[in-house]
This record gives C-alpha cells, sequence and structure tokens, in this order.
C-alpha cells in the first residue's frame, strides 16, 4: 500500500483541520479500505502486451507497481506512442 499511498488518502471533510485525512484508526475508514484491497486482482503482463487499446471501454482502474508502459494512439493502422513511463506512477489530481 505504501507505493500507492496517495491513492488511498481520503480527505476528512468533516475535521475541523483543514489537512486532516482519515486514519487507519477510523474504523469506517480501515474498514472501507480492508474491503476495497481484498477486492484487488494482482496480475502480470508479459512485455508488449496492450493492455487497453484505443476506443476500448476503461472498466478497471490499473495500478502499476513495476516496469515500464507507453500510452499513445493510432492513426491509419500505425501507432505512435508519446509518453514512456518505467517505474513510474500516474495521477491526475482532476479525478
Amino acid at each position: 500500500m505504501h507505493v500507492f499511498n496517495k491513492f488511498f488518502k481520503i480527505k476528512d471533510k468533516f475535521s475541523n483541520l483543514k489537512h486532516r485525512h482519515f486514519q487507519w484508526e477510523d474504523e469506517k475508514y480501515s474498514n472501507f479500505m480492508i474491503d476495497m484491497f481484498i477486492s484487488l486482482e494482482p496480475r502480470f503482463e508479459h512485455p508488449g502486451t496492450v493492455v487497453l487499446d484505443e476506443l476500448e471501454e476503461a472498466a478497471e482502474v490499473l495500478f502499476f507497481r513495476e516496469g515500464s508502459f507507453k500510452i499513445g494512439f493510432e492513426i491509419n493502422g500505425k501507432r505512435f506512442f508519446v509518453l514512456k513511463f518505467k517505474n513510474a506512477i500516474i495521477h491526475n489530481e482532476g479525478f
């Protein structure tokens, strides 16, 4: 969990403290997190595997723990990879 720590921080909007996040000591938070972790399904992908192709529905959230991956697009059957990552975490604060 520590590798993806920032994904699992939930702000406590009911607290008087401006930057407080729920902690494991909070029973509802810890129960929610345990239920969520139990539902995660670790998997291994071989090099060169296309995990999600263009125009496919994204029906899951993927966390890459190690390795490298590329993000790109396809035009006229030719693939262009414009973003390449190795042992990195991508996070969009807007989500």
